[in-house]
């Protein structure tokens, strides 16, 4: 029986599996699902997740797959360095580079050229401040820049998706608790670990450090969680098309049910895993992982063309905000993300798993 576990140890690799495909189509599934709102009102223009899957919106789907594919491979990551130090510095390398390089052009190429007050005002501004801080260090997302924005469809937000940030570091934290006393050294230790921390996020928020009650945590902790549960129990989790199949129509026969989200999630959990090891899909060379960079870039790409053609709208906005994205995203991943990833192989990596550039969006 092919199992998941199985699956993963013939093809940890990027060149190996699907797992490249699917960040940058969930990396695109978030600017489509962002910007089809954010410019001219087009009442034609819908989002195809929520129209033709009855399942909340395309943003909401490729965050949800982000966050298990997240789950997964950096609890996979601890599992193979099983030590804190390169875990950390692991994590580090591959979500601050280009997280800082994105904060420092909102805030001093985006917002200078878009700020609607004097460049004194802009640059002395307390907000100024601390949108590059508390951004950039991940301790929480600020969504404004003085005076950015301010006429747009969608105003005054700078970087709407960087919100997401704070809360996936919040979950590494976690792999690394539970890996560093511990925790994670037999199934059954992980698993029980994994279901009582889910259960307090649920029972008892205010018990479980930097969780609260913020539904939003609640519904990304879920995802991350279920990647991180089927990492530790892979080599019992069968990997075949009938369960897919299986998967798909309970959810299609509880349409209007409240238990609808419960099962399109089993769907989105189980389905990222049986695509991203089924046959592999070959990719033009050229195209490496550029989803971080289409993720952080999506959202002010769409606001600066939405300030400069404020008639664009609807499908065009979105095609123009994704071509842009990719070339911005592209930019990022070869100038930023992909040498500051290559220290790892300098480090003793020879090569660059599935694991060791999981983990941002």
């Amino acid at each position: 029986m092919r199992t998941l576990g199985s699956a993963f140890l013939a093809s940890p690799h990027d060149s190996d599996n699907n797992f490249l495909i699917l960040r940058l189509l969930a990396a695109s599934l978030v600017v489509y699902g962002h910007t089809l709102g954010m410019g001219a009102p087009c009442p034609e223009c819908f989002d195809f997740v929520s129209r033709w899957l009855n399942y909340r919106y395309s943003g909401d789907l490729g965050v949800q797959m982000f966050f298990v594919l997240s789950g997964f491979l950096v609890f996979a990551s601890y599992d193979r360095s099983c030590n804190l130090v390169t875990f950390a510095k692991a994590r580090a390398l591959r979500i601050f580079p280009g997280l800082v390089v994105c904060v420092l052009l909102m805030v001093f190429v985006v917002g200078p050229s878009m700020t609607t007050i004097s460049m004194h005002d802009y640059f002395s501004s307390d907000r100024t401040r601390e949108y590059f801080f508390s951004n950039a260090s991940l301790y929480r997302a600020i969504a404004d820049l003085p005076g950015v924005f301010l006429s747009n469809a969608v105003p005054n937000i700078v970087n709407g998706p960087l919100w997401t940030l704070p809360i996936e570091s919040r979950f590494y934290l976690f792999v690394a608790l539970i890996g560093s006393i511990g925790l994670s050294a037999t199934r059954w230790s992980a698993n029980a670990t994994v279901s009582a921390m889910c259960l307090m996020a649920l029972f008892l928020p205010d018990f479980l450090p930097m969780v609260g009650t913020d539904p939003s945590y609640h519904r990304l902790g879920a995802f991350f969680a279920a990647g991180v549960l089927l990492y530790v129990n892979r080599n019992s989790v069968p990997l075949n098309a009938g369960i897919a199949v299986m998967l798909v129509l309970c959810a299609v026969f509880s349409f209007g049910s409240s238990t609808f989200d419960f099962a399109a999630g089993l769907v989105i959990v189980y389905g990222v895993f049986w695509l991203g090891f089924t046959k592999k899909l070959r990719l033009p060379r050229f195209i490496q992982d550029y989803s971080y960079g289409i993720y952080l870039y999506g959202w002010p790409v769409a606001q600066t063309i939405t300030h400069l053609r404020p008639q664009m709208g609807g499908y065009w906005l979105v095609a123009a905000t994704l071509a842009a994205s990719w070339v911005v995203g592209a930019t990022s991943w070869f100038f930023v993300e992909k040498p500051c990833l290559a220290l790892k192989k300098k480090a003793g990596h020879q090569r660059l798993s599935t694991s060791d550039v999981a983990g941002a969006m």
